[in-house]
């Protein structure tokens, strides 16, 4: 049968606004929250790889023995590498007199800092356990006075972090469920106008994938829409929020996979939802669609 005449039989199409808007924003919320997750482990990850040690080295330690203590340090397995990092007593008093605006000379005092060096330590080992185990091999090195580290205050904020992410997750979740049934009913309102042209077309004798496959292929061109306009949305937004929080980055590889989670979920929605409709009016008895 001719297109024309298969268009015939579907008659007026279904108003699929509503259902293509509540599609549009579902799976927007949806990708906000999976941008969330992926930014979550992204920011602990970059709070790991901040994560610096300061070394203090005794007072009056000559230049062979620091070069010494460094060679040591850089032996250790712990240490990022190119991390390491010598910052003499006098560029920490320079940059305490740039913070404070005031001279040490002038207030006549003494430097009454340290020679040291810093280092991140590898992603690994920021653990407090961990932490804790590279102070005390440091404070067996000769030459060092003191090891110093803020590995509570990143354990905190990368917990924080990771509940924030379980419930992103949740939402995401229950937002997949609340999309099942929306998207459905709205579809179910959508076809209502259909009912009595589906159920005549299978009195006539036509086949149910005859009848069903015009509106499946406009449910799955509906889906892709409600896609492109949500990624659409995060697009905006994730270029609105780049350009406050310049740190933030997602790769190439985790935009295509975002971006064919969501079509993926918006035409699976939409195709199933409009299926299951269209099989219950052809299901459903004549004195039933009244």
């Amino acid at each position: 049968m001719s297109k024309k005449s298969n268009n015939k039989y579907t008659g007026a199409k279904p108003n699929y606004l509503y259902t293509i808007i509540s599609m549009a924003l579902i799976l927007f919320v949806m990708g906000l929250l999976s941008l969330v997750i992926l930014q979550g482990n992204q920011l602990i990850d970059t709070i790991k790889s901040n994560v610096i040690v300061l070394v203090e080295i005794e007072e009056g330690t000559n230049q062979r023995a620091i070069d010494s203590l460094e060679m040591a340090l850089k032996t250790m397995d712990f240490i990022q590498p190119n991390s390491l990092k010598f910052v003499s007593k006098e560029q920490i008093a320079r940059e305490m007199e740039s913070e404070m605006e005031e001279d040490l000379k002038v207030l006549s005092m003494e430097n009454p800092f340290l020679n040291m060096f810093n280092f991140n330590p590898r992603p690994d080992y920021i653990r407090s356990d961990s932490l804790k185990s590279i102070q005390q091999q440091i404070m067996q090195l000769q030459y060092v006075k003191g090891a110093y580290y803020k590995g509570n205050l990143v354990e905190k904020i990368s917990k924080n972090i990771k509940k924030l992410t379980f419930i992103a997750l949740g939402l995401s979740l229950f937002f997949i469920f609340v999309a099942l049934i929306l998207i459905h009913n709205t579809i179910r309102l959508a076809l209502y106008a259909n009912r009595i042209l589906i159920k005549n077309m299978q009195l006539v004798g036509a086949t149910w994938g005859f009848i069903s496959r015009p509106y499946l292929w406009r449910a799955v061109g509906y889906g892709l829409l409600s896609s492109v306009i949500a990624l659409g949305g995060l697009y905006l937004m994730y270029k609105i929020t780049a350009y406050q929080l310049p740190q933030l980055y997602i790769s190439a590889r985790q935009v295509l996979y975002l971006a064919l989670a969501l079509t993926t979920l918006g035409v699976a929605i939409s195709t199933i939802s409009t299926y299951f409709v269209v099989r219950k009016y052809l299901r459903a008895n004549i004195d039933d669609l009244y």
